[in-house]
């Protein structure tokens, strides 16, 4: 069934009439959706089934921004709950300090001195809950 739902969210997305707000947030708006969809058959149940549509969820999400922006994952969690009422999200972000380098390939890390050593990978991940910081 999530393939159903995904494709709707999609062509509902290339129909919408966007105003400012739904051109910055519709593609990623979309693309959490789908994958949401992806996880949890319910949801992808429920946006199967419902007239409701993108442009409309953008159109809730706009009433929804206060000064100039919203947060990613108040974003998601309106666009959610527009569809499934009763649903919430949670979001967790990790760190790799060497996520976009090589060094951990190569198995070497730079020194303070720029020379390059053979050294073990480094374990530099930290992960972090919104829940965790910002309580229910």
């Amino acid at each position: 069934m999530s393939i159903e739902a995904i494709t709707k969210l999609k062509e509902e997305l290339k129909k919408a009439k966007k105003d400012k707000y739904g051109n910055i947030i519709g593609e990623a708006v979309v693309t959490a959706l789908c994958s949401f969809c992806e996880q949890e058959p319910e949801f992808a149940q429920a946006i199967e089934q419902t007239d409701k549509t993108v442009e409309d969820c953008l159109k809730h999400i706009s009433t929804k921004i206060k000064g100039n922006g919203i947060s990613d994952l108040d974003c998601y969690r309106h666009a959610v709950q527009f569809y499934f009422p009763t649903a919430d999200i949670h979001m967790s972000m990790t760190i790799d300090t060497c996520g976009k380098t090589d060094l951990r390939e190569k198995n070497i890390s730079v020194s303070h001195s720029e020379k390059i050593e053979k050294a073990e990978p480094k374990k530099s991940a930290i992960t972090v809950s919104f829940d965790e910081i910002f309580g229910d």
